[in-house]
């Protein structure tokens, strides 16, 4: 027995069937006879209804793809956002600096090279963004918690902290041989970047757990 051609309605868009297809029903050593179906046969029955679910989930994916993207452009990510940046004058640090700002975030920079960091945030006031620039040593405790609460106290809340703050890769030896090279330098990381990050998210969440809420982010090279 073989089906013929078989049509799959799309009442959703308003279209009006044609009439019941007929079946051709042949069997071995018989002639070909036509005969008008008097149900729609369980197999046409589940491919329109395929065909609807295909069509309907289709023209529902469109709609909500263009729902994220009109979200994504009309509303930032970040917007109303206070990020505080600590070694925000190396590359990943303005780089983030750039995106956050970008995303509807107010940016406090800060590092230990004063007129670098000025320049991140020159930069990113004139593609329109809200920066301030900062001198702070991030393994200064009593500095961290000034500046942190001189934030605070000028806007309101610190909503991110991130701390990409690191030694110069000069500062690793100068490519000395690890068989000649010196333990302190081997344990520069541990020495600098480990207390920095303990002393920057102690600060930040003395704030945080006050307002119940925020973001403390870390980029390591442990």
């Amino acid at each position: 027995m073989s089906l013929g051609p078989y049509w799959c309605p799309i009442s959703e868009r308003g279209s009006t069937p044609p009439a019941r297809p007929r079946l051709k029903l042949t069997a071995p050593g018989q002639h070909e006879h036509t005969r008008v179906s008097q149900g729609t046969p369980r197999s046409v029955a589940w491919l329109r209804g395929r065909k609807r679910n295909m069509n309907c989930s289709q023209e529902q994916g469109l709609k909500g793809n263009e729902r994220m993207n009109t979200a994504s452009t009309s509303t930032p990510l970040l917007k109303n956002k206070r990020a505080v940046i600590f070694g925000a004058g190396g590359a990943v640090g303005t780089a983030v600096a750039r995106e956050f700002a970008a995303q509807g975030a107010t940016v406090f920079l800060s590092g230990r090279r004063l007129a670098t960091i000025e320049q991140v945030a020159v930069d990113i006031q004139k593609d329109g963004g809200i920066a301030h620039a900062a001198e702070v040593d991030a393994l200064d405790e009593q500095a961290v918690n000034a500046y942190l609460d001189r934030v605070v106290q000028e806007v309101g809340s610190i909503d991110i902290l991130l701390n990409v703050m690191g030694p110069h890769p000069n500062d690793y030896g100068n490519g000395t041989s690890t068989m000649e090279l010196p333990l302190e330098q081997f344990l520069l990381l541990l020495s600098t970047l480990v207390p920095s990050q303990f002393i920057t998210a102690r600060a930040a969440a003395r704030h945080m757990v006050r307002q119940q809420g925020g973001v403390i982010l870390f980029v390591t090279a442990i």
